[in-house]
């Protein structure tokens, strides 16, 4: 496994980046159920080509794989998005970010003057399910209600604490409490590959494209991330049909090659 490093100042790696997400983000529809993850991908690849600055674009974004970019001499690949979390983690975050939108939504129509950074403090080991979300988001408005404009917060299953401050507009932060983020484990790093390698073959037939790359997203800020730290083994190998394989720290910036 290598670093690729990338020397350019932070000016130059802000035009480029710039120039390489425009384009495919205009692209996509607003209104379409899938704009956000759709958005986030594009964000990630035109970070991962700044990164790896070979003269890479995107030119399609599409499904399996999620893109084809090609190269200033012509070379078309295509490009598989990963992002790489703990799904148990995920599932919490996703249930309380999930009931805080609309929460907030409905606080904003009662309240649409009101400007606050409300930092809401989740109990992550309450479990959440369907049928009861109608129920839990009647609770969840009163009890923050509650706590801004009567300065109140009595213990309870759902938050652990209420802290805002005066902001520019309305924003509700979902905060899942003090964590250390998990070190990534090749073993990870193998079963997300290997799940992959599964569709590589269709990826070819969809394309039309024998060249073929894996991307793989680790390193946001949230719980349920991975972070590559020293005790990676930098000597980790794959056998894999793809021609090559990277791992792109979001939060950090850095691009390593597995393959």
């Amino acid at each position: 496994m290598r670093q690729i490093e990338n020397n350019n100042h932070i000016s130059e790696n802000q035009i480029s980046l710039e120039g390489l997400i425009d384009i495919p983000l205009k692209t996509l529809d607003k209104s379409d159920k899938d704009y956000d993850k759709k958005k986030l991908e594009i964000c990630h690849t035109g970070k991962f080509l700044m990164l790896l600055n070979s003269g890479f674009q995107i030119t399609e974004v599409r499904e399996k794989p999620d893109f084809i970019i090609e190269s200033s001499n012509a070379l078309k690949v295509g490009l598989e998005h990963e992002i790489l979390v703990d799904t148990t983690h995920k599932k919490v975050e996703g249930s309380f970010s999930d009931l805080l939108e609309v929460v907030e939504d409905l606080f904003r129509e009662r309240h649409a003057d009101t400007k606050l950074l409300v930092n809401i403090y989740v109990n992550t080991k309450k479990k959440i399910s369907k049928h009861e979300k109608p129920k839990l988001v009647v609770r969840l408005l009163s009890m923050i209600e509650d706590s801004i404009f009567n300065n109140r917060f009595e213990e309870n299953d759902l938050l652990l604490n209420i802290f805002w401050h005066k902001h520019s507009g309305l924003h509700f932060n979902c905060n899942t409490g003090a964590w250390w983020q998990q070190s990534l484990q090749p073993i990870k790093v193998l079963d997300s590959i290997n799940n992959k390698e599964t569709k590589r073959l269709s990826y070819i037939r969809n394309t039309g494209l024998k060249e073929q790359w894996l991307l793989i997203v680790i390193g946001s800020l949230s719980q349920s991330s991975y972070e590559l730290d020293s005790s990676f083994d930098n000597n980790f190998k794959v056998e894999s049909g793809f021609n090559r394989i990277f791992i792109m720290e979001d939060f950090r910036s850095r691009l390593f090659e597995i393959q």
